[in-house]
C-alpha cells in the first residue's frame, strides 16, 4: 500500500473546510514528531514529549501538528484521556493529505 493510500485512511472528510484525522499518541518520548501511519491501529503515530498528565500530551500534540502542517485550531474532539484520538482539523481533506504526505517523506 503507498502512502497516500495508507494516508487516506486516516484521515476523514467531514465538510469542505473540516477534517477528521485518527491519530495514536505516544507520550513521555525522547522526541516530538509525526512517526507516520499504522495500519494496523488505523491512525496517524505521533510521538511528544510531555507526560500525559494535566493536558499536557494534548496541548503539544495540537502545537506539533499546527507547526508541521501549516494551519491553526486544532481540537481533539475523541479521546481526551487516551492515546487514541481523534482530532478536527479546521481545514480541507485535500490540503492536510498535501501536507501529511509533505512531512512523511
Amino acid at each position: 500500500m503507498n502512502q497516500s493510500k495508507k494516508l487516506a485512511s486516516v484521515i476523514k472528510h467531514r465538510s469542505s473546510d473540516i477534517t477528521l484525522l485518527n491519530i495514536f499518541v505516544t507520550p513521555n518520548s525522547i522526541s516530538s514528531k509525526i512517526k507516520g501511519v499504522d495500519i494496523w491501529r488505523n491512525s496517524l503515530s505521533i510521538s511528544v514529549k510531555e507526560e500525559a498528565h494535566s493536558g499536557k500530551a494534548n496541548a503539544s500534540v495540537c502545537i506539533l501538528l499546527e507547526t508541521k502542517l501549516n494551519f491553526k485550531n486544532c481540537q481533539i474532539i475523541r479521546g481526551l484521556k487516551s492515546r487514541s484520538k481523534t482530532v478536527q482539523i479546521n481545514n480541507s481533506y485535500d490540503y492536510i493529505h498535501k501536507k501529511l504526505l509533505e512531512v512523511s517523506d
